[in-house]
């Protein structure tokens, strides 16, 4: 490979340079991917974060409701009972 020093860098020269603006324009290319990539994960992330907090509202707002009526349809229904069995 045919360089020349420049500084601490080494620039090819001749056919070298062909591969070398491959090599960098390659890595320009995954930087710019990695960029992309790791804003996708964020995204991803934050998109999981919202369905599980609104998976877990949803099934608070019907497992708590069913779990009272558990509770609260005994007294409801013997109470009703009693007023029927009420005589005047």
């Amino acid at each position: 490979m045919n360089t020349t020093t420049r500084g601490a860098v080494c620039a090819p020269r001749g056919p070298d340079i062909l591969h070398y603006m491959e090599d960098q324009e390659l890595r320009q290319r995954i930087e710019a991917m990695e960029v992309k990539i790791d804003a996708v994960y964020k995204t991803t992330h934050k998109l999981y974060v919202i369905f599980m907090v609104t998976a877990i509202i949803s099934v608070a707002a019907i497992i708590l409701p069913l779990i009272g009526l558990v509770f609260a349809l005994p007294s409801f229904l013997s109470y009703y009972t009693n007023i029927s069995n009420f005589q005047l």
